[in-house]
């Protein structure tokens, strides 16, 4: 019986059986047709206009966004400018009002007769009314003015993205 275990199938030079494995291995460029190596190429030639396409929209929109930062800066800044004169201004106009307001009691205080008085009230109305007028009007404009200026950068900018849009959809 040990014979037979001992017999054993004559084994194949290991030089035929790598050149058998060898023919069967084909490099990658000789595999397929000229069309696969067509479609490689034109894959290829897409991934490089899309990442090229890409990085330029990311561009784009990083300086769309910068430039809007800046627009609102700027308006920001213009409109905290404005406001602190404006409230000076209402400040300035409280403190003239509280002076006249005192030289008018003195001037009530100072009547003899009711029609002094009478008088003296009426001069006093009048004088008010218009000096709220005047005060109102000027800080209408000044209001007015504050407006424009601070929301001019901001228009800008959206005017040129607006331009910019409509010339990117007509292209």
């Amino acid at each position: 019986m040990a014979s037979k275990s001992s017999k054993k199938a004559p084994a194949k030079p290991a030089k035929a059986a790598a050149s058998s494995v060898a023919s069967s291995v084909v490099p990658f460029a000789q595999l397929g047709s000229t069309a696969s190596n067509k479609s490689f190429e034109s894959m290829e030639k897409i991934m490089s206009t899309s990442k090229s396409q890409y990085e330029k929209i990311s561009s784009e929109a990083a300086n769309a966004s910068r430039q809007s930062v800046d627009s609102f800066m700027k308006s920001s800044t213009t409109f905290m400018k404005g406001a602190e004169q404006i409230f000076k201004e209402i400040a300035a106009l409280a403190q003239q009002s509280t002076e006249r307001n005192t030289e008018a009691f003195k001037n009530l205080m100072a009547c003899k007769t009711l029609n002094e008085l009478t008088e003296a009230q009426n001069k006093i109305a009048q004088q008010n009314f218009e000096d709220i007028m005047t005060s109102c009007t000027k800080l209408s404009e000044m209001s007015i003015k504050l407006a424009t200026e601070a929301l001019e950068p901001i228009n800008n900018q959206v005017t040129k993205s607006m331009k910019k849009a409509t010339e990117s959809m007509a292209a």
